[in-house]
C-alpha cells in the first residue's frame, strides 16, 4: 500500500508570499534602473566622424533620459536633443519609438538605431528580474 501525507503550513506560505509581494516592486525598479542606463550608454555611441573637419557637440548623447518606474505608471526612456536653431533631430540620428525614421546619413554612418538597443537592454533587464524573483523566492522558503 502506498500513501502520501501532504501538509501545508498556511502561515508560511502566507508569509512567503506576502514579503515576496513586498520585494517584487524594489527588485524590478532595480533592474529597470540597471538595464535602462544600459541602452543610453549603448545608443549614443558616436561612430568616427564623417571628415576631420566635422566638430561633434555632445548635444545627442546628453539628450538621453530615465525617468519613472516599472510600478509607478512606467518607465521611459527618452532623447531628445535640439540644435541651436530649435529643431529637434534625435530621431534623425537614431529612429523614432518605433525603430523607424533614421536618416539615411546617419544610417551609413554607423549610428545606432535607439529602438534596438532598448529592445537588447529590455530582454536582459527581464532575464535579470527573473533570477532575483527566483533567489527572493528561495530566500523567503517558497
Amino acid at each position: 500500500m502506498f500513501k502520501l501525507d501532504i501538509k501545508v503550513e498556511a502561515g508560511t506560505v502566507i508569509t512567503g508570499l506576502r514579503l515576496l509581494g513586498e520585494a517584487i516592486p524594489g527588485v524590478t525598479d532595480k533592474q529597470a534602473q540597471k538595464y535602462g542606463e544600459e541602452a543610453i550608454r549603448a545608443a549614443p555611441n558616436y561612430p568616427p566622424p564623417p571628415s576631420n573637419a566635422y566638430q561633434r557637440t555632445g548635444t545627442y548623447g546628453r539628450s538621453f533620459s530615465l525617468t519613472g518606474s516599472p510600478f509607478k505608471g512606467g518607465m521611459r526612456l527618452a532623447t531628445d536633443a535640439v540644435d541651436p536653431y530649435g529643431r529637434r533631430y534625435s530621431s534623425l540620428v537614431g529612429g523614432d519609438a518605433a525603430g523607424l525614421g533614421q536618416w539615411w546619413r546617419h544610417k551609413r554612418t554607423g549610428w545606432s538605431v535607439f529602438f534596438q538597443e532598448a529592445l537588447k537592454a529590455a530582454e536582459k533587464m527581464i532575464t535579470g528580474i527573473e533570477a532575483e524573483i527566483t533567489s527572493v523566492i528561495r530566500g523567503v522558503g517558497l
